[in-house]
């Protein structure tokens, strides 16, 4: 969210270089890390904060790119452009899993030793690549035309305008990505068999949605909208819903999951509700736009 609030201050363009630097940065000296044994306790600590620093880079990332794909784009190709940033997420993670296996490839021994170390201080080679380019690419059109005292809001009051300008468009898009990220968690981190299957719809599902918070609001929210909106209700259900999950089965005497059914059930319901309240909307919009009459907006 603070990404989102930071984009529509000093822009999508500086938002994602400074996520970059952030993540790559940290990334290497992860891979600098001194072990337990050179420093004890303190080298578990330091581990944490990084990763958690790495959080806080990668929160502002994928909201940053959609903004700036889709801002990009025409009419006729922001729903294709809006979502490539989806599609490169899973590329990135299919990458990964090749670095991953290249490097358990040479052995245990390998491994533990220094070879986990190779890909994390690789991120300093990518991040300088990566800067050097989002640094050198112009800032969006819809940004531009962004007033300057649009720019000069303070944080709280970017949000208060978010709130005041699409609240109905927040809410569907929380609604929508909050459930999606309950039941996508709640089968990753379980172990029924059909946990599987998410794994397979997950990246279909995250190409066609990622143009469709962007669609929901103006150039002057959008960023902050993208971040509310979308990762703050999906690390919020994301991490809960399994949480909750979870303390269902454990105090059952007999394990039993119909809790977790009851769990699903409900977040598929908010995803649905979401989307039927987002038809609503543009079917409103596109009569409104044609001239019908108010009244007929009811029918």
């Amino acid at each position: 969210m603070n990404g989102g609030i930071l984009g529509e201050k000093i822009g999508r363009k500086a938002v994602l270089s400074l996520s970059l630097l952030i993540m790559g940065i940290v990334s290497g000296l992860i891979g600098l890390l001194p072990s337990c044994e050179t420093i004890g306790i303190a080298a578990p600590i330091l581990l944490v904060i990084l990763r958690i620093l790495q959080g806080f880079g990668a929160s502002a990332e994928l909201g940053s790119a959609i903004a700036v794909a889709y801002e990009y784009a025409d009419e006729r190709t922001k729903g294709r452009f809006g979502a490539l940033p989806a599609l490169d997420a899973q590329v990135g993670l299919l990458g990964a899993s090749l670095a991953v296996t290249g490097v358990t490839s040479f052995g245990k021994e390998f491994l533990y030793d220094w070879g986990w170390r190779i890909s994390f201080v690789a991120s300093f080679a990518v991040v300088g690549v990566g800067y050097w380019i989002r640094r050198n690419m112009p800032e969006t059109p819809d940004f531009e035309r962004v007033t300057t005292e649009a720019k000069r809001r303070k944080g709280f009051q970017v949000f208060l305008d978010l709130l005041k300008l699409d609240w109905r468009g927040l809410a569907v898009v929380a609604a929508v990505y909050g459930g999606y990220a309950a039941i996508s968690y709640t089968f990753k981190t379980s172990r029924c068999p059909t946990s599987h299957s998410s794994r397979t719809w997950r990246p279909t599902s995250a190409f066609s949605e990622s143009p469709w918070p962007a669609r929901r609001r103006s150039s002057r929210c959008r960023a902050s909208g993208l971040g509310a909106g979308r990762e703050v209700s999906g690390a919020t259900a994301g991490g809960r819903v399994p949480l909750a999950a979870l303390a269902i089965v454990t105090v059952s005497p007999t394990h039993a999951t119909w809790g977790v059914s009851l769990l699903i059930i409900g977040a598929a319901v908010l995803v649905v509700a979401g989307v039927v309240f987002d038809q609503k909307d543009r079917v409103g919009l596109r009569i409104a736009g044609a001239g019908t009459p108010p009244g007929a907006r009811k029918l």
